[in-house]
């Protein structure tokens, strides 16, 4: 007999949605973090306080989830927040361009021309910004990737762009490396101004009421999941999203389906490998 796929599934691999309460028909799909989120949200919802969130963890550990669900969190109390795609961002021209447009969408106006240096960057942002009372919030993802990206000649520059935004607004910086590793760089300055959230990997409790909500049918491979996955969530839902494909009846549904998972995340997964599989998941 197979065992039916919830419909909700799919979307937790498949689309940038994430809820740490239900949200219409689906559970919800963000757990624990709840020291992480209060202490986020302490800086980035008090007014006048200029110190950048930080976001620090593993691969697959929750970054761009807790990033959005910040952005989404602070919207909610009035905030203008947008989210910067680091993925195009290889000058601080072109991080110019993807603010400006971020923040032009946020606040519902026009993108003005496209601008090329940071005075005049400042001035469009400053214009844009005429007329609202709030204060801007915006999410950049993959801060490291970004910084190792950019000519060695315009790293000083986008430092200080990213300098001048954390004295006047509000910033979330997400990255795999620790920002302590960058006190002697290019870095450093944006380190003095920001307040670290490390994210851990989850506890026992966490990543069962996380397996529960999603498939409770598959309650006899909890402990199996927690301790191949070693508390990561996405590996944790990773083994379980291959579960559910095979039928329930199936003999050697456990080993197909940890097999897949490990290949299905094993490029962007460097730390399970080192830290948590063994050696014949290794060598699949």
């Amino acid at each position: 007999m197979e065992t039916k796929q919830p419909s909700y599934l799919n979307v937790k691999f498949q689309a940038e949605v994430w809820h740490d309460e239900p949200a219409g028909d689906q559970p919800k799909d963000f757990f624990d973090r709840e020291e992480e989120k209060r202490k986020a949200l302490d800086v980035l919802l008090t007014p006048g306080v200029r110190q950048a969130v930080w976001i620090v963890g593993e691969r697959r550990a929750g970054k761009t989830s807790l990033l959005r669900l910040l952005l989404e969190k602070c919207r909610q109390k009035g905030l203008v927040a947008f989210e910067v795609p680091w993925q195009v961002i290889h000058s601080p021209e072109d991080f110019y361009r993807e603010y400006l447009s971020g923040l032009a969408k946020a606040l519902g106006t026009d993108m003005p021309a496209v601008v090329s240096e940071r005075s005049v960057f400042w001035e469009a942002m400053e214009q844009m910004k005429v007329g609202t009372k709030s204060e801007i919030l915006v999410g950049l993802d993959e801060i490291d990737a970004i910084l190792f990206s950019i000519d060695e000649d315009k790293k000083k520059e986008m430092v200080g762009v990213l300098m001048q935004i954390i004295q006047s607004n509000k910033l979330i910086l997400t990255s795999v490396r620790e920002p302590d590793l960058w006190i002697h760089g290019y870095g450093s300055p944006i380190i003095e101004q920001t307040v670290s959230v490390p994210l851990p990997p989850f506890s026992r409790d966490s990543l069962q009421e996380m397996l529960e909500s999603l498939a409770p049918q598959e309650n006899q491979f909890f402990e199996r999941i927690h301790n191949l996955s070693g508390g990561w969530p996405y590996y944790a839902k990773a083994i379980l999203y291959h579960l559910l494909q095979i039928p329930a009846d199936q003999t050697d549904r456990w080993d197909v389906a940890t097999r897949e998972a490990v290949q299905s995340i094993a490029p962007v997964c460097e730390h399970l490998y080192r830290d948590h599989w063994n050696q014949e998941e290794k060598r699949a």
